[in-house]
């Protein structure tokens, strides 16, 4: 089975995506949280959005990879969804759907 994921090229099209995000779907987005480099997990839910947030280590290949769980939010409203992750999100961007 390949894994499809999309760049995210700027924060509009990061605002459609998460728009229409599906329940099979989600977004993944780098980001800086507490004054700490992280993953931003985004993924629908019966119309709720819930946001996974991890910091991040060196993996094996030495890439950034997820480690610990630093905190778990959800939004009901896109709007305050998108504001959030418009807070944290790194810039220029680095976004992916999947």
């Amino acid at each position: 089975m390949a894994l499809y994921e999309k760049k995210l090229r700027s924060l509009a099209e990061l605002n459609d995506e998460l728009k229409t995000l599906d329940a099979d779907g989600g977004v993944r987005i780098r980001g800086i949280f507490e004054g700490k480099p992280c993953f931003v997990f985004v993924t629908r839910y019966r119309g709720r959005f819930g946001v996974s947030i991890f910091s991040t280590k060196k993996g094996t290949t030495g890439l950034d990879v997820p480690d610990q769980s630093l905190s778990f939010r959800h939004f009901s409203e896109g709007f305050e969804l998108v504001a959030f992750v418009r807070s944290v999100a790194l810039q220029p961007l680095e976004a992916y759907s999947y």
